[in-house]
């Protein structure tokens, strides 16, 4: 007998948890990176107000890091 067929348990709690990592926390990922287009990204950059926004994100992501 192997170890899977001896702890049925164990293969059902692994089951569990990969399941619940992949709707918790995979799909959420995969579904945000795929909403956007690429042009939209693109035109994010064009934008003055977003630019100073992206730079006083990253200056309080600094700050409070510090």
């Amino acid at each position: 007998m192997n170890k899977i067929t001896r702890e049925p348990l164990l293969v059902l709690t692994l089951g569990a948890v990969t399941l619940l990592l992949l709707m918790f926390i995979i799909y959420p990922i995969i579904s945000v990176i795929r909403y956007p287009q690429l042009g939209d990204f693109l035109g994010f950059f064009a934008r003055p107000r977003w630019i100073r926004a992206t730079c006083n994100t990253l200056i309080m992501a600094g700050l409070s890091t510090a």
